[in-house]
């Protein structure tokens, strides 16, 4: 992960249930999380990630640039680690992506990461 000093704060998972990693930094005096979530692969032929980013601070801080520079640091680590995180890994076209702005970040602890099929 390149723009940004990330910290890893965790990587968890396995086949069955997908794999999450969240890495931390501070931007300014603000920080950022990024989680990526590796979603489990059916039939050796889904893959696909969802990256979140949790932004601190006041929206207007966190410009198109800062935000995309955030991203294209989740890009490559999801390139880096595909081939460990997927059963069967040739390409990955695109991530799905979500942000959310707080005001104050003090702590996040993570809970739990699987799949939950609809009946």
């Amino acid at each position: 992960m390149k723009n940004y000093n990330w910290e890893n704060v965790l990587e968890h998972g396995d086949y069955p249930h997908g794999f999450v990693d969240v890495y931390q930094t501070t931007v300014g005096s603000n920080k950022l999380f990024a989680i990526i979530n590796y979603l489990v692969q059916f039939d050796d032929q889904d893959r696909r990630a969802v990256v979140t980013l949790l932004l601190e601070g006041e929206k207007n801080f966190w410009s198109e640039g800062r935000v995309k520079d955030a991203l294209y640091d989740c890009e490559e680590r999801i390139k880096s680690v595909a081939n460990f995180k997927f059963r069967n890994f040739d390409n990955l076209e695109y991530m799905t992506i979500q942000t959310f702005h707080f005001k104050e970040i003090s702590n996040i602890e993570f809970g739990t990461n699987g799949d939950f099929s609809f009946e």
